[in-house]
């Protein structure tokens, strides 16, 4: 360029690799975050609905984790001690098992997180750790 040019003015195929090397740099430069891990406790017999829709709808503290809710684990521990209703525990591991482990799909509440229905846990011994 000399001193009387407009860098407006520069070739179209030069400012696209000026734009793409910018892109390819930003890129470098933001952490990958790893992915949020978040467990339901069934502690008192909730159906499974009631479970699935806590997962898909309640509130979280997104901004507070150092995670990604774009790429959200979310696992049941199902309590171990608990006296569930005569045919409850086996209908609901089944449910969960068959219709929501290894389904993804996005929250319901609009807040742009994404769920990927993880296991089953073990309520006094979880196999992670969790950020809610």
């Amino acid at each position: 360029l000399n001193d009387n040019s407009n860098p407006n003015d520069l070739p179209l195929q030069e400012s696209n690799n000026d734009l793409s090397r910018i892109t390819t740099e930003k890129k470098k430069s933001e952490k990958k975050l790893r992915p949020c891990y978040i467990t339901v406790e069934n502690k008192a017999d909730y159906h499974y609905e009631v479970i699935e829709s806590v997962i898909m709808q309640f509130p979280l503290p997104w901004d507070t984790f150092n995670c990604s809710k774009e790429d959200t684990i979310a696992d049941v521990a199902l309590a171990q001690h608990h006296r569930w209703a005569k045919n409850e525990l086996e209908p609901w591991q089944n449910y969960f098992e068959t219709h929501l482990a290894g389904t993804t799909r996005p929250r319901t509440n609009g807040d742009g997180a994404v769920i990927h229905f993880g296991s089953i846990q073990n309520y006094m011994n979880y196999s992670r750790a969790y950020d809610a």
